[in-house]
């Protein structure tokens, strides 16, 4: 503008000079080829802004699609390790199933067989009180016997010695007789 404002002014003052008109010609038109070059400096600038940006939204664009996507396939491992980890727990249980019902077998085998044990020891007990009871019976009835001959010794032996009282009164009166007659 300060440029504009002297060529006014020198227009003014020279009052159409020939060589002041040239002067004047040029200096417009070197004032218009400035303000040309400016316009496309502007225009290059306001370009390289408006691609700076798109770039910078491009970036934040990309960004946050990135960030989606890390999220996405953040979510879908988890998921997929979620759906793992209910695989291998699934697995177990049946696993846990099928142990169980290889065990039961076994299990109904051991109790078939602790039931014949608890049979059988209980046939033995019974056995045993019946064995014992034989035992007693004939332990009691030994010991009847027994005292029955002991009671027939001692009567035997009563006897015995009534026997021998009788023969020694006898035996002596008759020793003692027979030395009072001589003989």
């Amino acid at each position: 503008m300060a440029r504009r404002l002297r060529a006014r002014n020198i227009w003014n003052r020279s009052a159409a000079s020939p060589g002041v008109i040239e002067n004047i010609k040029r200096l417009r038109a070197v004032e218009e080829a400035e303000r040309g070059r400016q316009a496309l400096v502007i225009r290059a600038e306001a370009e390289a802004q408006e691609n700076l940006v798109k770039d910078i939204k491009a970036a934040e664009a990309a960004e946050a699609a990135a960030k989606f996507k890390a999220r996405e396939e953040l979510l879908l491992a988890e998921a997929r390790q979620q759906a793992a980890d209910l695989d291998a727990q699934a697995k177990i249980r049946l696993a846990e199933g099928v142990q169980a019902e290889a065990a039961a077998e076994g299990l109904a085998d051991v109790r078939v067989r602790e039931r014949g044990a608890e049979a059988i020891e209980k046939e033995g007990r019974a056995e045993a009180v019946v064995v014992r009871e034989k035992a007693l019976a004939g332990a009691d009835a030994l010991r009847e016997k027994l005292k029955g001959e002991a009671e027939g010794l001692t009567e035997k032996a009563a006897a015995m010695a009534a026997l021998k009282r009788v023969f020694w009164r006898f035996f002596g009166s008759y020793e003692r007789h027979r030395a009072a007659l001589g003989g």
